[in-house]
């Protein structure tokens, strides 16, 4: 701690007019630390700055903790983190608000690839969208979906919205299934219709509760009509990964597939190439883990960006 302390009064980096603070072996700088009642300070970190256009402000920084602290000449504040008390904070909410007044506002330049793009947006924050905006997101494509000439990106849109109602997912599901065997049938693509089952079809949503899972019925429904394609074909790779996230022992007999059925499953499973590490998954109840949750997002997350234990509760 005195180590660190030296450290920062004798910085030659030091932003002129700031104050800077320790906590316990780590230095961090802050804007706007402000003293309050003799040694009290909000503990604060940047953040990028969001626009609220309804107030017209901006949010530059969160303020994560009331901390006791004690200022010495050259301006260190020494944080005693054991008294802090932490404080809820809404940047997630001011940046999902501003990035749905784009959605009201609507596209500046439609066409085929912009949409594409949007889609694919939407599709990443889904997690972040009230029930409210997910089925808003989805009224106006239903019609397109229905016809089966959705782009890809719309169906794995589609998949994503974990809080649309359970009828409007028990037609997607009925829909996608019809599609993908019929492109299955005829060597055709259908990976995207694949992935989005497995989605609608997951036992443990990512950003909702059990109250969003669809019925086993389904599952065994989409076991009988894909049981006789082979699970192994580099084009239907996907059909693994669906009956692994739709198969799964989440330990509530209200949301588990009958054991039969997950025995057949996890059978041809195996056949088709699976380890019996992932198969257990269905066999037995086994805790997600990190790579389940990321896996969850449907592509690969970005270098050096990792799912946290904070994740693992929402």
């Amino acid at each position: 701690m005195d180590r660190a302390v030296d450290f920062i009064a004798r910085s030659e980096r030091r932003p002129a007019g700031r104050r800077m603070f320790v906590d316990g072996d780590r230095v961090e700088a802050a804007d706007c630390i402000r003293v309050h009642h003799r040694h009290q300070i909000h503990r604060a970190s940047l953040a990028v700055k969001v626009y609220d256009l309804r107030e017209r402000r901006g949010v530059y920084l969160l303020i994560r903790e009331h901390l006791t602290a004690q200022a010495n000449d050259d301006g260190v504040l020494l944080v005693d983190p054991g008294e802090g008390a932490l404080l809820a904070n809404h940047l997630d909410d001011l940046r999902i608000d501003a990035l749905w007044r784009l959605h009201d506002a609507g596209l500046c330049f439609p066409g085929r690839r912009i949409k594409c793009q949007e889609y694919i947006l939407w599709r990443r924050v889904a997690g972040g969208l009230t029930r409210e905006r997910q089925n808003k997101l989805l009224a106006g494509q239903l019609d397109r979906i229905r016809s089966g000439k959705a782009p890809a990106e719309l169906v794995r849109l589609a998949g994503s919205l974990e809080l649309i109602p359970h009828a409007t997912k028990a037609e997607l599901v009925s829909s996608f299934m019809d599609i993908a065997v019929t492109l299955a049938r005829a060597k055709q693509y259908c990976a995207p219709y694949l992935a989005a089952l497995g989605l609608l079809l997951n036992r443990a949503p990512l950003h909702a509760g059990p109250e969003t899972v669809v019925s086993s019925d389904f599952v065994e429904r989409a076991y009988s009509a894909f049981r006789g394609f082979d699970w192994a074909d580099p084009q239907l790779m996907e059909v693994q990964t669906l009956f692994l996230r739709a198969a799964r022992v989440v330990g509530d007999r209200s949301l588990d597939v009958p054991m039969p059925l997950r025995e057949r499953i996890a059978t041809k499973l195996e056949s088709s190439g699976v380890p019996p590490q992932q198969t257990a998954k269905i066999r037995g109840f086994v805790p997600a883990g990190r790579s389940d949750r990321a896996s969850l997002y449907d592509e690969s997350l970005p270098p050096g960006l990792i799912l946290g234990q904070d994740d693992a509760g929402r």
